[in-house]
This record gives structure tokens, C-alpha cells and sequence, in this order.
């Protein structure tokens, strides 16, 4: 849908924004640069090709789940 499509969107320009941001302030290791990426391509082609839109919200919605225990792995 265009609701779907509008977080997709959204939610991949972030990951775009962040991964730019970790690698200027130089807390990005190549784990956190493989996820970004692999996260930046595969919406992409979900908004390409407009498909699995309620699949990939699932997935934004446990990536996002997961970040604090990535973070707190290169915390600790």
C-alpha cells in the first residue's frame, strides 16, 4: 500500500543517514556497515518492486528490536 511504501521510504533513508553518520564519527566497525547496507538494499528493492510490504515491516519493526542489543555488544 502507499502507507506501507511511505515507511519504507522513511525508514530507509534513515538507515542511509545513520550508516553516513557512524562512518564520519567513526563508531561503524564492518559488521555495522554489512547490516546497514544489507537493510538499505533489500527496502529498496521491496519499494522497487512494491511487493512483501507487510513482510518488511515485520522486518524494520525486529531490526529495530535488535539495535539495542548490537549496541550494547560493542558497549560492552
Amino acid at each position: 500500500s502507499v502507507f506501507q511504501n511511505k515507511i519504507l521510504i522513511f525508514s530507509c533513508s534513515y538507515f542511509l543517514y545513520d550508516m553516513v553518520a557512524c562512518i564520519i564519527l567513526g563508531i561503524s566497525d564492518i559488521n555495522m556497515v554489512f547490516h546497514h547496507i544489507l537493510v538499505i538494499v533489500s527496502e529498496y528493492s521491496g519499494i522497487l518492486y512494491s511487493l512483501s510490504g507487510r513482510e518488511m515491516i515485520s522486518a524494520i519493526i525486529s531490526a529495530e528490536i535488535s539495535n539495542p542489543i548490537m549496541h550494547l555488544r560493542t558497549i560492552l
